[in-house]
């Protein structure tokens, strides 16, 4: 097991090339009562692919975490339970308070790198995480959802077939606390263009994407000076240079729940994705729809409405002279 340095509240684990397989030494104990994946449900389809006379592209997974305890556990089962044969696992932890730091401990064999220490946010902590990578093949999965079976090796399977790409999309499902679906999105086409209808439809879960590390260094890495459309701001980005193959395939799961920042701050996260989309060539008609939309639902638009976000709108409509 690797030692962790402490450095007053900052706790790092050096990265290392080798782990403990999950296959073969056994994952921890589960902290709580949990059912079907990945928890009690076995993945067994492996071995299909571990039979192939083949190489395994080295996948890097990335985890942001802060005070996510209850649905950390199923984040990291869910990547380790892949049984990937070339699996790099990092998470970056931003100093949680609520127990997370122990479940990471629990945890650190199986992990190549873990860190704890205070970050600039989520986008700060993933762009460290893969700066510490060395994959191939690039995601993250945050610490409130998981990956299906399976889906590290179908990610594999499809850049194998499709080098040229830059990016796997398959589907996301976003799932209430029973864990039954209720939002299931996955585009037929995705580019620069159908990205500007990413609020009325033409989107997909950030988790079911996988991109190459070619795509990353090219549109990376994710800015920081957004809150809640960093992984769009992305994607438009990748579409710039390079193509998105879309897999009809289940590859994660996104729990939905009254802690999040997408479900808290719902109006500003609109906004901010409206202000992002009316940056793009052609967006702006696009970002008026979502943005008036956005202020349709309350009715004291200008009273409750971010102040920080009238501000970005101000600036951008003079940048556009008001058109």
């Amino acid at each position: 097991m690797p030692r962790s340095h402490e450095l007053g509240h900052r706790f790092v684990v050096p990265l290392t090339e080798s782990r403990a397989s999950p296959q073969r030494g056994g994952l921890p104990e589960t902290r709580r009562e949990k059912r079907g994946w990945p928890f009690t449900e076995a993945f067994r389809e492996h071995a299909h692919w571990l039979g192939q006379s083949r190489t395994f592209p080295r996948i890097s997974i990335v985890t942001p975490s802060y005070n996510q305890a209850r649905f950390l556990e199923q984040t990291l089962q869910s990547v380790l339970r892949q049984d990937y044969p070339n699996l790099e696992y990092v998470v970056m932890d931003g100093g949680s308070s609520d127990g997370s730091l122990e479940i990471i401990r629990n945890y650190s064999p199986w992990l190549n790198h873990w860190t704890s220490a205070p970050d600039q946010g989520q986008s700060d902590a993933i762009n460290q995480g893969f700066a510490l990578s060395s994959g191939d093949i690039l995601g993250w999965v945050n610490s409130d959802d998981f990956l299906a079976p399976a889906t590290l090796f179908k990610v594999a399977d499809a850049f194998a077939a499709a080098s040229e790409v830059g990016a796997v999309v398959g589907i996301g499902h976003k799932i209430d606390p029973l864990g039954r679906p209720f939002y299931s999105p996955l585009p037929n086409t995705i580019n620069s263009q159908s990205l500007l209808g990413w609020c009325d439809g033409n989107n997909f879960m950030q988790p079911a994407c996988f991109f190459s590390r070619t795509a990353w260094k090219a549109a990376g890495p994710l800015r920081t000076d957004l809150d809640y459309c960093m992984d769009l701001a992305l994607w438009f980005r990748m579409a710039t240079e390079f193509e998105f193959k879309i897999l009809p395939e289940t590859f994660a799961f996104i729990n939905t729940h009254g802690e999040a920042k997408t479900i808290q701050r719902r109006r500003e996260m609109f906004a901010e994705t409206a202000l992002l989309i009316a940056t793009q060539s052609g967006g702006w008609q696009h970002a008026k729809r979502l943005l008036f939309r956005t202020l349709q639902q309350s009715h004291r638009p200008q009273r409750d409405f971010p102040r920080r976000a009238w501000s970005k709108l101000r600036t951008l409509l003079q940048s556009k002279g008001a058109t």
